[in-house]
Formats: structure tokens, C-alpha cells, sequence
């Protein structure tokens, strides 16, 4: 009922917004529209059909943008990220409800009001940082936040209120500092990955289902303040461990209602516990100041204590001898962790330099050179650098006989001034290679590099040994051919091909039966059709082809490599491979077509019957469905209310035995589940079935 009621809520909030704000401004420079109120921008309504990022900035025309209102971006599946502002104070209920692609959220210390449900249901949702404004997590504020592992919440929050953090199935832990003196009912409901919690000493009362359904919480610490745990509070916590810092006999006097406890009864209560208080530095503490740190327990509890200063440590500052240039110092002392000078050392002064010369010497055709120079002949250091000149250049005549791509060539150069005779060889010209022989089809013209080498693995320059001349257009899917002419010392010309090939298919997505997968993929521009395959395994590389799809951009999967009909609870690998055909036959093939892989859901459970032959039990059987890994039951009081999850079914059994209050109707359905690649792929529900306890 809960639910239900937000949904019809916000958007009745979102229409009173709309049409109750006065002045409203539509920027079209932003993606939401907005109003100016008593000094402050306050934002009322996301765009529908925005898609990305939302940026709100500090000031609009120079007014702050102070609030978020109710709803305003409720439902809007498109966002991907949100950015909030320096200047905000107040996030209005459901704000950000269903924006189910947003990953991370981080609220300013400005904000001092969050409301009721403003992060719920954002599926994506991975990690949360909360500003020092807050002092209270409102109302479902993160309920249903199924990704959300990282909760960052700031140490003076006060109270957790009801549904906080209910199923959110990836959180595994988080920290609830002293100063919280409340956590509201169900604050931690069927939160599936709560593996440990820690309630400081100022929480008294455990309210209603607070941690009802958190199957894996192994570890609960308690202190000795607590008086009073309600109903359903630790209901399906079957595997716990509680650490109570008091005795047997104060245990024993906690009013703990009987009703959805069972687990505290089969629970391992140790008695007398005491924290190992475990050091996570936040402030360091220096030789002289003292510092901060979290302490922890592995039972999950923790809090903030100071760390004692370190005091100096003396460690020796050595002598360094003066130089020409250089003053030097005697020794001296400081600490080693702070680097504070103790015993400051004295300096020596330097003694100056001692230059002398160094002659140039002329270059020869075959001797280097050096022009003049100096430096210290005590310390060595160099006042003016000798540069190397280089040799004077052969005064050369030559005789050439050109290298090409099949016979070597030479070349014999004779120097008139000191008569020096050399050889070069010109090795033939045997490798013209292109950067690549085949390129993605990118709508911009192809100028893939050549690279020519002569056959003792010399590379050739362009423009000195050879030239290159590209075919026109080179942008269509295609085979050109790029012609290389040797010059210089080298005679000949080679050509090379390469092939402009179809892109790749993106953006596959596909919609599921038990029976059956239909693919569909974007359209690749030029291509004249498309191939369909299927993959032995997932994990291999051998594949069929399915089929060759022409006019359209759709497929529908019935059957699997072996030609067999798909198998409800099974996972396939498919690629879509984008072709072009000419009218000679000759066909140009995408590189590769892309892997895309799916679970086929198994087949939804019919036929479910429930009964109540004995006091407090309940009976339930339906039929069972091919490709399941298991399956889930809800149950409910009433039909169109919420659903809890019954525990206690197993793979391949179709039937349950449930322990139920007597005397209350309950309301039943079934769904199967398999293991996908991203998750468990769930069937549909079975119709619901009802039955009054014994």
C-alpha cells in the first residue's frame, strides 16, 4: 500500500507544481524548468525526453538555485548522472524516484532536507555520499536501491527513519554512528547482502521489521541500553551471531515480541562482549599534535577517539663540504618525522674557482672537431662546453647503378680531397606493406601509410626513394588499389589493395520468450544485408550461421547451434555480421560481427494450489517449470497489497511448507528464477491464490 500510494502521490505533486508556479521559466539552456521564489531558484520539472547528465548550476541569472521540488525528476529513466549545486537546501520528496540509470550521488554540506523517498527506486544507484547538513536519512530515502554497495553518512546523523534503506540488495555494510538515537521501522528491510551491523549505545528500542529478511546478516552488536526489540525485527536473520556488550541475565530482561524473532532464539548471543577497538587514522597525529581516528570492531561497532602525538625523533644532519661555488655546513640534528630543525648546522663558505683553457681544434674530412673551451682545474666543473664539430663532408664523385625490386644496386663514392673510396650496397626493393588491408566502413575517406623496405630490412623515406598516389573517394565500402613508385637510387613500382569492409552492428538488444530471442541491431549504412549466428558455447568461439537477413534489421532465434529448439533457463551467445553484395557476386564482410549474449527465462509456473490442513501451516505446490535454478514466493495479506518473499524453496521442487499465524488469510504467487550472465533472469508471476490459516 505503501507504493501504491507514492505513485499516485508525486504525480499529483508534479501537476500541482506545473500548475501552481508563477513566474515559470522554460530555459532552453537546461534541462529542467524552474521558478524564482522568496529570493531562490527553485527547480519544479526535468524535461521527459532529456537523455544524459544533469548539471543544475549554483545561480540562475544570478539567483541560487535553493530547491529541488517535490517529484521534479520522478521517473526519468534517462538521466544518467546528476550534479547538485553548492547553493542547495532542500531536496523535496520522490525528487529523483525511478531515475534508474544515476550510479552515484553526492549531496552537498548546503543541504539541510531530504524528503521522503527522494532516491527510491534508482536501481543503478552504487554509491552515496551525504553532506554534514542532514542529520536525519527521511522516509525511504534510498528505498529500493537494489545496486547501492558504498553509504558515506556523515557522524551527527541523528535518526534513520522507516524504509530508509529497505531492499537495497547489494548493501553490505554501513556505519551508525553515537550520535543516532533513532532507526525507524523496516529502516533495513530485505536488504539481501547485510552481512554485519553495529547500533551504538544510544539506540534503545529495535523497531518493527527492521531487519526483516536480511538473509545474510552474520553478525549483530548490541550494548547493553537496549530495552525493547519489536515484532519482525530479525525476522529470516537465521545464521546471527549477536554481540552484547552486558550479561546473560540483562539479555534476558530485553522485551523481545515473539512474533517473526524465532532467529534470536536459535541465535549465538555472546555475552560480555567487548569491542577490539581496531585503528582507522583520519587526522595524523604529528611529533607534537595529536590526532584522530575511527575505531572498529570486527563485531561491526565503531566510533571516533583521539591518537597521542608521536614526540620528535633526532636523527643526524651529516657535514657537506664547501665547493668552488658551494657553501658547505657542519652537522647538525633534526627530527626524522617532521623534519624541524634541533641543532641548526653552520655554514662554510666556498673558495672559489680555478680556470684554464682549452684549445679548439679544425675538423678534417676524416677527424672530428672541438671549438675552444674552459673549466676549473680544481672542482672539473665546465665554464664554456667544447661542441663537437663535425667531420667536413667527402668532397664525393659517384657511380651508381639503381636498386629495384628484384636485383640490387650500388653505389661507389670517392672522395678528391683524401681520396677515401666506399662501397654502398642498394639492396632491392622487396616489401610494400600498408598500415592495414582492411578498414571499418567510418564515412571518411581511408589513407592508410605505406611502408617500403629494401630486403636487409632498411626502411625507405618517402619522397627521397619513392612516391605514393591513392585511387580517388576512398570512403565507400570497397577494394583500391595504391600504387608506390621507387625514384632516386632506386628504379620500379609496386601496387597494393586494401578493402573498405561494412562497420560493425551496435546497439544489439533483444526481447525474450521461453521459446524464442528477437535480435534487433541498428542499421550499418551501405550494407546490403546481414548474418545471423549462433555460438556453441558462451564461452567459445565456434559458430553457426543462422541466418541472412536482407530489407530489415530483425531476427527471431527459435533454434540453437545443433538446430535444436532453445531451452528455457539457457544462455546464448549471438553475432550480427554486416555484408555487402555487388551485382558480380562479389561480397565485402564486416571484420567481425559482434557477440551479444542472452538467458532465456524460464517458463512461468501454473497451476499453483495452496491449502491449510493443520494449525498454523500452510500447504503450497504448482507445477514444475523447465530451465529454473529455483523459485521465489511471495506472500501477502492482502491481494493488491505488499509482497514479502516466503523462504524455505529449493531447485527442482514444487512445493513448500510455510509456518503462518492462524486464523489470518494470505495471498500467494510463484515465479522461477534461472542464473544469467548479469544476474538472475526471472518467469513471470503465477496467478495468485489465496487460503485462510488453520
Amino acid at each position: 500500500m505503501k507504493n501504491l500510494f507514492k505513485k499516485l502521490l508525486v504525480p499529483a505533486l508534479m501537476v500541482f507544481a506545473i500548475v501552481c508556479a508563477s513566474p515559470m521559466a522554460n530555459a532552453a539552456d537546461y534541462p529542467f524548468s524552474y521558478e524564482v521564489r522568496d529570493g531562490g531558484v527553485v527547480i519544479v520539472a526535468g524535461k521527459a525526453d532529456y537523455v544524459g547528465e544533469v548539471v543544475i548550476p549554483e545561480k540562475i541569472d544570478g539567483v541560487p538555485v535553493t530547491i529541488i521540488s517535490d517529484g521534479a525528476f520522478y521517473g526519468a529513466e534517462d538521466v544518467t548522472a546528476v550534479k547538485l549545486p553548492a547553493s542547495l537546501k532542500t531536496i523535496g520528496n520522490s525528487a529523483f524516484e525511478g531515475c534508474v540509470t544515476i550510479e552515484e550521488i553526492v549531496i552537498p554540506d548546503s543541504v539541510t532536507s531530504v524528503g521522503e523517498g527522494a532516491f527510491a527506486s534508482c536501481a543503478s544507484l552504487k554509491s552515496v555520499s551525504i553532506g554534514k547538513g542532514i542529520d536525519a536519512i527521511s522516509k525511504g530515502m534510498f528505498e529500493g536501491c537494489s545496486s547501492l554497495n558504498g553509504v558515506i553518512l556523515p557522524d551527527n546523523i541523528k535518526t534513520i527513519d522507516e524504509y530508509a534503506f529497505s531492499c537495497c540488495d547489494s548493501l553490505e555494510t554501513i556505519a551508525v554512528y553515537p550520535h543516532v538515537t533513532k532507526v525507524g521501522n523496516y529502516a533495513f528491510y530485505d536488504c539481501d547482502s547485510l552481512a554485519k551491523i553495529a547500533l551504538p549505545e544510544t539506540i534503545t528500542v529495535i523497531g518493527e521489521g527492521t531487519f526483516a529478511e536480511c538473509e545474510k546478516l552474520a553478525s549483530v552488536s548490541l550494548h547493553n541500553t537496549v530495552t525493547e526489540i519489536e515484532a519482525l525485527a530479525f525476522d529470516g536473520c537465521d545464521k546471527m551471531t549477536v554481540y552484547y556488550t552486558g550479561s546473560m541475565a540483562a539479555w534476558a530482561h530485553i522485551a523481545i515480541e515473539e512474533e517473526g524473532n524465532d532467529p534470536l532464539t536459535t541465535a549465538t548471543i555472546a555475552v560480555g562482549h567487548k569491542h577490539d577497538n581496531k585503528e582507522d587514522v583520519l587526522v595524523t597525529p604529528t611529533c607534537t599534535e595529536k590526532g584522530i581516528g575511527d575505531f572498529s570492531c570486527e563485531c561491526g561497532y565503531a566510533y571516533k577517539g583521539e591518537i597521542p602525538a608521536l614526540g620528535h625523533s633526532k636523527v643526524n644532519i651529516p657535514e657537506i663540504p664547501a665547493t668552488c661555488t658551494t657553501a658547505g655546513s657542519t652537522s647538525g640534528e633534526e627530527c626524522s618525522r617532521c623534519h624541524v630543525i634541533l641543532t641548526q648546522p653552520q655554514t662554510i663558505p666556498a673558495p672559489g674557482h680555478a680556470e684554464v683553457v682549452d684549445a679548439a681544434v679544425e675538423p678534417t674530412c676524416t677527424e672530428e672537431g672541438k671549438t675552444r673551451g674552459s673549466h676549473c682545474d680544481a672542482c672539473g666543473e665546465v665554464f664554456v662546453k667544447q661542441e663537437i664539430i663535425e667531420k667536413k663532408p667527402h668532397n664525393d664523385t659517384h657511380e651508381i647503378t639503381k636498386a629495384t625490386t628484384s636485383k640490387n644496386g650500388k653505389k661507389i663514392s670517392t672522395c678528391k680531397d683524401c681520396g677515401d673510396v666506399r662501397t654502398t650496397i642498394l639492396y632491392n626493393v622487396s616489401q610494400f606493406k600498408l598500415a592495414d588491408t582492411s578498414y571499418a566502413y567510418t564515412g571518411k575517406v581511408i589513407t592508410p601509410t605505406v611502408t617500403v623496405k629494401d630486403s636487409d630490412g632498411n626502411t625507405l623515406k618517402e619522397d627521397v626513394d619513392y612516391t605514393v598516389t591513392y585511387p580517388e573517394g576512398r570512403k565507400a565500402i570497397g577494394k583500391y588499389t595504391v600504387k608506390v613508385t621507387l625514384k632516386g637510387d632506386y628504379s620500379g613500382s609496386k601496387k597494393v589493395s586494401f578493402t573498405i569492409t561494412p562497420a560493425k552492428t551496435a546497439k544489439i538488444t533483444s526481447k525474450t520468450t521461453d521459446k524464442s530471442v528477437a535480435l534487433t541491431w541498428d542499421a550499418v549504412k551501405g550494407a546490403t544485408g546481414y548474418r545471423v549466428y549462433v555460438y556453441k558455447t558462451v564461452a567459445g568461439k565456434t559458430r553457426v550461421k543462422l541466418a541472412s537477413v536482407t530489407g530489415k534489421t530483425t531476427y527471431t532465434a527459435l533454434k540453437d547451434y545443433n538446430g535444436k529448439a532453445l531451452k528455457a533457463g539457457e544462455t546464448y551467445k549471438f553475432a550480427i555480421q554486416a555484408y555487402k553484395k555487388y551485382k558480380d557476386g562479389t561480397v565485402i564482410y564486416a571484420k567481425n560481427g559482434v557477440a551479444y549474449t542472452v538467458t532465456i527465462p524460464p517458463t512461468t509456473p501454473t497451476s499453483l494450489k495452496v491449502t491449510s490442513t493443520a494449525k498454523g501451516k500452510v500447504n503450497l505446490s504448482w507445477t514444475n517449470v523447465a530451465g529454473e535454478d529455483g523459485y521465489t514466493v511471495f506472500y501477502s495479506t492482502s491481494k493488491n497489497g505488499t509482497y514479502k518473499k516466503l523462504n524455505g524453496t529449493k531447485a527442482d521442487v514444487a512445493k513448500l511448507t510455510a509456518s503462518l499465524t492462524s486464523g489470518k488469510t494470505y495471498y500467494f504467487k510463484v515465479r522461477a528464477y534461472c542464473a544469467g550472465t548479469d544476474g538472475n533472469v526471472r518467469s513471470g508471476y503465477s496467478p495468485v491464490k489465496s487460503v485462510k490459516v488453520k
